[in-house]
């Protein structure tokens, strides 16, 4: 996706003119930033240093730009290739497919507000494939997020319980953590924090607690997913969403009985005030997982070929933890499958052809979405049973462990 060149300054301005303007502007920024709660809490980059054929080496600088200092740090990242770390310095490091985790060493644990900290890596692959979005301790980097009126230094979501008395798979303490445990098998899940929508008119499909198939604990949502436009039927949340701000993150397992189909088909729908109240959604299509605009029919990936290949098929009888992150102030979407980013389910700031090109067309998209629903609807007659479990949304990263 498309880099930035650095700003220059003008013919006949001095560098200390440029730097007093440019400090100015990134002053008032932050200052409207800071008056609707929200803050970028932390800086964060990649420089390649060295590059040869097959490897390349790397250091990756992060700043704490919060008001607390943390007592330890993680930081997060996906290269948008193949590339595998194979030796670090300063910070201890994993690796599961693309997704790397970095931590603090053991003798230089404390981040203080204001403070950086960089580490070194020499990795295997092409250094094309740096990434262009981290996390600090689960909330995003050189992003202005919602801080909620805390310091901007934690490790993000909402310490009370919210619509959490009810979780499991390490939720708790998030805004919303469900794992239908408390609820009747059979049943309806709990009424104070869900309802069962079936939109367009009822059919056949339902939505019930099952006793007998878990991610975690014993129960978990089946939904018996019908074809065709009568049956479509989820279950909603409208208690949790309003309350996370700008930032959105979700995470779910999921257990399909089959794999998705080649029509379009969805299994999460969140309504966007922005957009019409109509409904941005996550499902399938051509075999693979997809989001799709209801008002403009947008698709992310754009189903071609090529767009296609750089999405994931999920396959069906085991359980799938699915995470999404959606901010409201600039537009931009990312998605992971068991904790991996995929490249062909990312809205940035640059249009990527294949990819984010064609839902980018609408110029200054910039969702406000009001309710949660996970369930099934399908457009050309896939039937299909699906498990949701483990649910959880909050203002940081949840993880899938």
């Amino acid at each position: 996706m498309r880099t930035h060149r650095p700003a220059r300054a003008r013919p006949g301005a001095s560098a200390s003119d440029f730097a007093r303007g440019a400090a100015l502007v990134l002053g008032l920024f932050a200052a409207g930033m800071a008056q609707a709660g929200m803050a970028v809490v932390c800086t964060a980059s990649m420089d390649i240093q060295n590059q040869w054929q097959g490897g390349f080496q790397g250091q990756v600088t992060l700043k704490n730009t919060s008001a607390a200092a943390l007592p330890s740090w993680r930081m997060e990242f996906d290269f948008a290739n193949s590339a595998q770390i194979s030796n670090a310095w300063n910070a201890q490091t994993s690796q599961a497919g693309s997704h790397v985790v970095a931590t603090n060493p053991p003798w230089a644990a404390s981040l203080p507000a204001g403070a950086s900290t960089s580490f070194g890596f020499v990795a295997n692959g092409d250094a094309a494939g740096r990434p262009s979005f981290f996390t600090l301790n689960g909330r995003p980097c050189n992003l202005p997020v919602d801080t909620g009126g805390d310091s901007g230094g934690g490790t993000g979501g909402d310490t009370g319980g919210g619509d959490s008395g009810n979780g499991d798979g390490a939720c708790a303490g998030q805004p919303l953590c469900e794992g239908f445990e408390a609820d009747a098998a059979g049943g309806a899940p709990n009424a104070s924090r869900w309802t069962i929508d079936t939109p367009n008119c009822g059919g056949t499909g339902s939505a019930t607690v099952d006793g007998s198939v878990a991610h975690s604990g014993s129960k978990s949502i089946r939904v018996n997913g019908q074809g065709g436009y009568c049956n479509h039927v989820f279950i909603a949340n409208r208690s949790v969403v309003g309350s996370l701000g700008q930032t959105i993150y979700g995470r779910f397992f999921m257990r399909l009985s089959a794999p998705l189909g080649d029509n379009h088909t969805t299994f999460m729908a969140m309504k966007d005030a922005a957009d019409g109240n109509r409904d941005l959604r996550m499902g399938g299509q051509n075999r693979v997982l997809m989001w799709n605009r209801e008002s403009d029919d947008a698709t992310l990936p754009s189903m071609s070929p090529a767009g296609t290949s750089q999405s994931v098929v999920l396959p069906q009888a085991s359980w799938q933890c699915v995470e999404f992150m959606l901010n409201g102030l600039s537009g931009e979407l990312r998605t992971w499958v068991n904790g991996a980013l995929v490249n062909g389910l990312v809205v940035d700031t640059a249009a990527t052809q294949d990819i984010d090109q064609a839902w980018l067309a609408r110029a200054n998209w910039r969702p406000r979405v009001t309710d949660f629903k996970l369930g099934w609807e399908s457009y050309a007659g896939q039937a299909l049973t699906l498990w949701f479990d483990d649910i959880a949304l909050g203002k940081a990263r949840i993880g899938c462990n």
